[in-house]
């Protein structure tokens, strides 16, 4: 029992490292998408982008070390699938997030300043919800009544930016600009909003795997 309860330990470490890089990937994120508006990208918008980047992923590597683990023997047998799908699933949130970071400055558009304030709601909701998701999946290891909890939080903060989302599409196509122009901008949003899509999945997996383990 005390080489199970150690190979545990040591894989609750290596998720933690792993939540760690997600979290910063989720402050490059956010404050990458703060220089995107207006007629050009603000100063600091390439480093963020650059951030986003290396740290997606420093947090791959670190995902499938941590995966590894679970092929090495960590966790009960019936428990390492869980696990495993868990992290495929989290891993989605910084893969999107580079995926829109780089679609944005690769396509050179940033988003109009008339944007901003429904636009920082929707990364206000995904950032907080995204950290949210990070502590549900370690507290998984500690206590599971408040991962739960926190899982239950995630899908408040969807629900909130599902509906910015919404109104801010209906105001895109409402502009007298180019259609091509505005199906771009509808594509950066609704790449903006799979993000906190992306965490509600992991919510739904971090309550299977709560409630096995409480069983």
């Amino acid at each position: 029992m005390d080489f199970l309860f150690k190979k545990e330990k040591t894989f609750a470490e290596a998720v933690e490292r792993y939540l760690d890089q997600v979290r910063q990937c989720n402050e490059s994120f956010r404050k990458a998408i703060a220089g995107c508006f207006g007629d050009s990208f603000d100063e600091n918008f390439q480093t963020c982008v650059n951030e986003v980047n290396v740290k997606e992923s420093k947090a791959d590597v670190l995902r499938r070390e941590t995966q590894h683990q679970l092929y090495e023997g960590a966790m009960l047998p019936h428990a390492r699938g869980d696990y495993w799908r868990l992290l495929e699933k989290l891993d989605k949130i910084p893969n999107k997030m580079e995926l829109v970071v780089n679609n944005i400055y690769l396509m050179n558009i940033p988003l109009p300043e008339t944007y901003r304030e429904s636009t920082e709601k929707l990364t206000d909701a995904i950032y907080a919800g995204v950290m949210k998701i990070c502590d549900s999946v370690s507290l998984l290891f500690s206590d599971l009544q408040q991962a739960l909890h926190a899982a239950i939080a995630v899908r408040e903060y969807e629900a909130a930016a599902d509906n910015v989302e919404r109104n801010l599409i209906k105001a895109i196509f409402v502009e007298e600009i180019e259609l091509s122009r505005k199906l771009l901008y509808k594509e950066i949003i609704n790449g903006l909003g799979s993000i906190i899509d992306n965490a509600e999945n992991v919510s739904d997996r971090i309550s299977i795997v709560a409630i096995k383990r409480k069983a």
